[in-house]
């Protein structure tokens, strides 16, 4: 089994989520003190997720999705990698 190549795959997706978490949030902070300067934030709203304060969740939980979905094609992949290579060891 490729261990090595697992573990730098695994390790890189979890950067590039933790990286897109990142820019999502100083995207949406960002946002929200421009919308908070401008007067136009009821902060008793702020926890409704229907007021439009918050304008990236829908592409956040895409760009979240196709991360898990990588990493789910990469780990199915693997798994076919092994079950070939123990098929062929058994021969």
């Amino acid at each position: 089994m490729a261990l090595a190549e697992i573990d730098d795959r695994l390790k890189a997706e979890e950067a590039a989520y933790a990286a897109t978490m990142r820019e999502y949030l100083n995207r949406e902070l960002a946002n929200l003190q421009e919308l908070i300067a401008a007067g136009k934030v009821d902060i008793g709203k702020l926890s409704d997720p229907d007021s439009g304060i918050f304008r990236f969740d829908v592409p956040l939980r895409s760009a979240l999705s196709g991360i898990v979905t990588r990493v789910r094609d990469f780990g199915r992949q693997q798994v076919e990698n092994e079950l070939a290579r123990q098929g062929s060891a058994t021969r």
